[in-house]
């Protein structure tokens, strides 16, 4: 079991002890802009930028300056079989 939702770009395949964690189809590619964004734009032109792209939270939401950070710092690491 993983415990939780998975982080933004990720969706979580199977249950319990199989649950394993996957590049999620739209949220991936959102999460790479994400980072681009985040390393080329000032932090509040990252957030405009993003809301100009359509790119929400899970929510539906505009996206926060502090949730772009979170999503562009996160290292992706996850195993895959």
């Amino acid at each position: 079991s993983l415990g939780g939702p998975p982080p933004f770009g990720f969706t979580v395949i199977g249950h319990g002890r199989d649950a394993k964690i996957e590049p999620h189809p739209v949220e991936f590619e959102q999460m790479t802009t994400i980072k681009k964004l985040w390393h080329e734009h000032t932090p509040a032109s990252a957030m405009r930028e993003a809301e100009r792209l359509g790119i929400r939270s899970r929510a539906g939401t505009p996206l926060q300056i502090n949730q772009i950070q979170r999503i562009a710092e996160r290292e992706i690491s996850f195993a895959s079989h």
